[in-house]
């Protein structure tokens, strides 16, 4: 089969999110941060946008399972450019000279993110007597929590400030990628509870 025939709506889609996470790293690195963190929300809404036009053309029968497997490798191979370099991208770009311990902090976090899709690539979303739930910070969160946590940072913080949150937050989001935290799908009664 053509790699082209796997080229659906949902994988156009993906793809999409890959361009906006580019276009994030892009910005960052030409100094513009704001749109930056545009590009990367961007990228989380694609993210979001192709699994649900994924799932609904299989619920219709309009994927076989191999365009179905093609999908969900695409959208893990394409989350590790989006929310695995892209942030750390971004925070490279925001200091006036990255140190070591810099390195080693985005060496974590990235390494987190590739550790938690491999986990989710064999594992998918668990169930527990509440319902399903991700061990783990998903890493597309990363589009929302960068944007939250940097730009008032950004806006007021004083610079040692800012360079102190620019190694923690690589660490605190790394660490809950790969924690046994249960991370209940939106629309839960709670979406966090310590795993078992």
């Amino acid at each position: 089969m053509l790699i082209l025939a796997y080229l659906n709506l949902p994988n156009l889609i993906t793809l999409t999110g890959m361009l906006c996470g580019l276009s994030s790293m892009i910005l960052s690195l030409h100094a513009y941060p704001g749109f930056a963190l545009l590009a990367l929300v961007c990228a989380g809404i694609c993210d979001l946008l192709d699994g649900h036009v994924a799932r609904s053309m299989s619920a219709h029968g309009k994927r076989s399972d191999a365009q179905s497997q093609f999908g969900q490798t695409l959208d893990s191979l394409v989350d590790v450019i989006n929310f695995g370099m892209a942030p750390m991208v971004f925070i490279y770009a925001l200091q006036p000279s990255p140190s070591v311990s810099f390195y080693l902090c985005a060496g974590f976090y990235v390494a987190c993110a590739v550790l938690r899709l491999a986990y989710f690539t064999v594992h998918g979303l668990l169930e527990d007597s509440r319902g399903k739930y991700y061990s783990g910070l998903p890493v597309t969160y990363a589009a929302l929590l960068l944007p939250v946590t940097m730009l008032p940072g950004l806006l007021s913080w004083p610079l040692s400030w800012l360079l102190w949150l620019l190694h923690v937050w690589p660490l605190l989001i790394g660490s809950l990628f790969i924690s046994r935290l249960r991370f209940r799908k939106p629309g839960s009664a709670r979406t966090v509870s310590a795993g078992a």
